[in-house]
C-alpha cells in the first residue's frame, strides 16, 4: 500500500491493492492517519510544503550497503540445507554428550574471581550482541515473496 500511495495511486486504488495483497479489507483512512501522526506523511500543501526527511536514517547510503549478489547465496536453498544440517548435528552432539551443555556456574565464570569474569563476560556479550544483529542486516536486503 506504501509502495501505492508514493507511486502517486489515490486512497482507493491503494486500498484496492491492499486488500488484494492481504485478502481481506484494510482501513485505509486509519492506516495514513497514523502514518501522518508518526511523521511519515508531509500533509503540508502548496508555498509551504518541502523535500524533508521524516525518518533520521531515510535513504542512507548505508542502509542499503549490502549488495544482493555476495549476500544471495547466504539465503538460497543450499544454504537453507546446510544450515538445516548444523541445527541437527548440534541437536545430535547435545544428545550424545549431555555435558556439553552451558552450565552458568563453569561457563559465565570462567576465571577464580567473579568480578574479573563480569568484567570480561559484560565486553563480550556486548561484541557478541552486535554481531548478532548485524546479522539481520543481509536478509532485510532480501524481503519475502
Amino acid at each position: 500500500m506504501i509502495s501505492a500511495l508514493r507511486r502517486g495511486a489515490t486512497t482507493g486504488e491503494a486500498a484496492a491493492e491492499a486488500e488484494a495483497f492481504a485478502g481481506e479489507p484494510v482501513d485505509v483512512p486509519a492506516f495514513v492517519e497514523v502514518l501522518t501522526e508518526l511523521g511519515f506523511v508531509d500533509d503540508r500543501t502548496g508555498e509551504e510544503r518541502e523535500a524533508v526527511r521524516t525518518a533520521p536514517i531515510q535513504f542512507r547510503r548505508w542502509m542499503g550497503g549490502v549488495s544482493q549478489r555476495p549476500a544471495r547465496p547466504f539465503f538460497g536453498p543450499v544454504a537453507w540445507t546446510v544450515y538445516a544440517a548444523c541445527a541437527l548435528f548440534s541437536a545430535g552432539v547435545f544428545v550424545l554428550s549431555p555435558s556439553l551443555f552451558p552450565q552458568p556456574a563453569r561457563d559465565a565464570f570462567p576465571l577464580g574471581d567473579i568480578g574479573l569474569s563480569a568484567l570480561l563476560l559484560a565486553p563480550f556479550a556486548l561484541v557478541s550482541t552486535a554481531l548478532h544483529e548485524c546479522g539481520h542486516w543481509p536478509p532485510a536486503r532480501f524481503p519475502s515473496s
